[in-house]
């Protein structure tokens, strides 16, 4: 039995890899705490990744994830098998204090660490429950459907948020707006502001740097053949990595591509998985479209190199109603593509993604109706390409770098020492 004083259980569910679960277990690490992720079999990219800490992934490849009622059974076999595999961690583990950091699927996985908090606390030995909500539960549930099904779900989700993130500890968000929301709409103001703390995605910046492309060809050399590769160097690389969905706004890449379908001057380039990129693929074939090329998806360890065969990087959103989730959107690739210097164009309705590049004049922001001027955009960024590439890589050094993250995470980790007691309801 391990007789270590600190430990730290990360609960995330992911559609590619732990992402910020992972970045979180490796600043616990660093902070002195044995860290342990609970996550799920990846559902899209197949290769085995190895990360620098201890991951128990959970496989449930057999119920339909795309489905809403499947979604649904998927949170909730994940959430509960969650729940025993704690209990055999805090069995085996005589740690004094536990620090359980609970992510997606919101709010099932923090009912469930709050729970386990419930049977294993004791006398000599202190649960924190953490709850990191960067994805608001249930209201994204509109990205999916709007049938009478998808609204009862909400109602119930959100009356268990209401039960729910007021027993927790602390709570972490990924930027300001999240933060009043939370507060505001599933804590009905009834506690104190300063439980909540925001925590930027994060990156780490010595990890992901940016490359030239023919750097980044060379590391992936053998995922690409001779014509990609003459085209990645000899064209302007429009790139678009991670989730294809229509829950993030994926389907504007159809307009886009409508939009080039003439121009060779441009190629562009999809890496990444979901529901909508064979409908994608065949939309490209039928159409002809010889400027528009699909590689990937990649691991995790691979992405810092996928994202530097870019020239410019996209981002799209949700936009078909303006809700909470799509207006505070705040995507994790805003950060990678930062991190690797690429100049942003934001198709969607984010304040939170269009105020933070025009604050640092990283990318370009447009509304889904104003798509006609995609074109000039790019224009406008290649005309004086080095200003964007330096302000995208300045703004994520000063945002989204993990010693950002770390003095941030320290300032909680503090409040919880045998000295400073937890701030209660």
């Amino acid at each position: 039995m391990s007789q270590l004083k600190t430990l730290a259980i990360t609960i995330g569910l992911s559609d590619f890899s732990p992402g910020r679960a992972l970045y979180l277990s490796r600043l616990l690490k660093k902070l002195g705490y044995k860290s342990i992720i609970l996550t799920n079999k990846n559902l899209y990219v197949k290769n085995t990744a190895t990360y620098d800490t201890t991951l128990t992934s959970i496989t449930l490849n057999w119920i339909n994830y795309h489905k809403m009622i499947g979604r649904m059974l998927f949170y909730l076999f994940f959430s509960f098998l969650c729940f025993i595999k704690m209990l055999k961690i805090l069995s085996s583990e005589k740690s004094e204090r536990v620090l359980i950091i609970t992510r997606h699927p919101y709010p099932l996985s923090t009912l469930a660490a709050l729970t386990a908090k419930r049977i294993a606390s004791g006398q000599n030995r202190k649960i924190i429950v953490i709850a990191d909500v960067t994805d608001l539960w249930p209201e994204s549930l509109t990205f999916m459907s709007e049938n009478l099904f998808s609204k009862t779900l909400q109602l119930i989700g959100t009356c268990l948020n209401r039960v729910i993130y007021k027993r927790c500890d602390y709570i972490t968000v990924h930027n300001h707006y999240y933060k009043e929301y939370v507060w505001r709409v599933y804590l009905g103001g009834q506690i104190k502001k300063s439980r909540i703390f925001v925590i930027p995605h994060f990156v780490d910046t010595k990890e992901f740097v940016p490359l030239t492309k023919k750097e980044a060809v060379n590391h992936l050399r053998n995922c690409l053949g001779d014509y990609l590769i003459h085209q990645i160097l000899t064209k302007v690389v429009i790139g678009y990595s991670g989730l294809i969905s229509s829950t993030i706004g994926s389907d504007i890449l159809f307009k886009i591509f409508k939009l080039f379908e003439n121009d060779n001057r441009f190629i562009f380039l999809i890496t990444g998985e979901g529901p909508l990129k064979q409908k994608l693929i065949n939309f490209v074939k039928q159409n002809n479209m010889r400027n528009v090329l699909f590689i990937g998806p990649f691991p995790h360890e691979l992405m810092r190199y996928a994202i530097n065969l870019f020239d410019i990087a996209i981002i799209t959103s949700y936009h078909k109603k303006i809700i909470p989730p799509s207006r505070y959107w705040f995507p994790k690739k805003l950060a990678e593509y930062a991190t690797c210097g690429k100049p942003i164009v934001f198709v969607g309705i984010s304040d939170f993604v269009r105020t933070t590049l025009k604050k640092y004049s990283s990318g370009i922001s447009l509304y889904p109706e104003e798509l006609k001027n995609f074109r000039k955009v790019l224009e406008t960024i290649l005309s004086d390409y080095q200003f964007f590439h330096r302000n995208s890589r300045r703004m994520a050094e000063k945002e989204f770098s993990l010693e950002t993250a770390r003095e941030k995470l320290k300032t909680i980790i503090g409040l919880l020492s045998p000295e400073k007691p937890v701030l209660t309801v």
